[in-house]
Order: C-alpha cells, then sequence, then structure tokens
C-alpha cells in the first residue's frame, strides 16, 4: 500500500474517531483523561497527523468504551457471510496504521468466542510502537515471511520464517520487523482481545501501572 492511501487510512480513523467523540459529547480532555494519554498525542491522532501505537489503540479503545475492533474497516456488512463458522478472504476487516507501519486482518469469523486469528503485516521497521504493552490472555503465532524482533520481559528474541512463539500477554512486550523486507505473522490471541470492551476495572489497572512506572 503507497504512503497516500496510509495517509487516507489515519485521516479516516482520525475522524471517526473526532465524529465519535462529540456525538458523545465528550471533550479531548476527557478522553485523555481516561486514557492516560496526552491530549496533544489525541488530537494529532483525530486530524490524522500521528498515527497510535496498539497499546495508544487499546487506551483509547477503553476511554471510548468500544472493543478495538471497532476501529476496523467493515466489510461484513458488505458481503454476504455463507457461514457463520468460515470467514473468507475478501471478508477480512482490516486496520492499518501507516505511521507504525502496521497492518492488521481481523482472520477469525464474526461469532468468535474463545480465540481470535489475525493476519499481521509489518513494513521495514514498523511494529506495535515504542511501549511495552500487557493485558489479559495469550498470544501465539507463526511468522509465515520476513522476520520479526520481540521485547518479552527481559527477553531480546529475534525470529525468523517459519519460527512460532507463545507468551502470556501480561508479559510486557513490544515487537518489529527489523529486516528490509515486510514480515507477515498468522497471530493468535485468546480471549478474543480485539472484540473485548475494556472495562473501568481495566482503566485503574493500567492507571495504576502508569503511577508506577
Amino acid at each position: 500500500m503507497n504512503d497516500a492511501a496510509g495517509l487516507d487510512d489515519d485521516n479516516s480513523l482520525g475522524r471517526r474517531m473526532r465524529e465519535f467523540r462529540k456525538s458523545r459529547g465528550w471533550s479531548l480532555r476527557s478522553v485523555a483523561d481516561r486514557a492516560g494519554l496526552s491530549i496533544g498525542l489525541i488530537s494529532l491522532i483525530e486530524r490524522g497527523r500521528s498515527s497510535p501505537s496498539i497499546r495508544s489503540l487499546r487506551l483509547l479503545a477503553g476511554a471510548l468504551e468500544v472493543p478495538m475492533e471497532w476501529f476496523f474497516q467493515d466489510r461484513w456488512a458488505s458481503t454476504k457471510t455463507t457461514h457463520s463458522q468460515v470467514l473468507r478472504s475478501g471478508q477480512r476487516r482490516s486496520l492499518r496504521l501507516a505511521g507504525q507501519g502496521i497492518s492488521i486482518q481481523i482472520a477469525s469469523p464474526p461469532k468468535t468466542e474463545k480465540l481470535q486469528m489475525f493476519v499481521v503485516e509489518l513494513e521495514p521497521g514498523g511494529g506495535s510502537g515504542g511501549e511495552m504493552d500487557q493485558h489479559q490472555g495469550e498470544e501465539a503465532g507463526l511468522v509465515m515471511s520476513g522476520e520479526i524482533e520481540f521485547w518479552l520481559g527481559h527477553d531480546h528474541l529475534l525470529l525468523s520464517e517459519g519460527d512460532s512463539f507463545q507468551f502470556s500477554a501480561r508479559t510486557p512486550h513490544r515487537y518489529h520487523n527489523p529486516g528490509v523486507v515486510p514480515a507477515r505473522v498468522l497471530w493468535v490471541i485468546t480471549p478474543p482481545f480485539y472484540s473485548y470492551l475494556l472495562g473501568k476495572k481495566d482503566r485503574q489497572r493500567e492507571s495504576r501501572r502508569k503511577a508506577g512506572a
């Protein structure tokens, strides 16, 4: 995808966020306070001037009281689903964070209960963002092409095509593509994290973690 298309993705995400926030009558400050992020960062995201990291997107979802999959482009509504347990490749909901160099496609059918699959594509240098993240659940995956660099707690790992991983998502983690070609990863999260609505207790946990950092 070219840079212009990536800019359109960031603008679209920011515009939807701004319209949704205003429809609820929430100020930038109130959303910033709930998310534990700066007003300046949220303003930049809403204006399409900055791409949120995966962690920031998760915190924004909690502040806006929506699941993370709300940010994804919806292809289900325009494509007839032939089976509730099958998702065709053209039906995947997608999200591209151009500034982070990462694209995510939800590969699980809509009625997901126990786990959720994704196809994650990382441009050279692209990744989850500079901050370590942690949340409930467990993550696993298979590197289908390219390579990814992982930080898991105190461990620093390099994975190449054919390598797989699995870890508790409560372990602080981040990742990026250190190579010169795109990386493609089949990713699995349980419980279905992107369908999960971040609640008050989760936001309080994030606030305590930030205060103790």
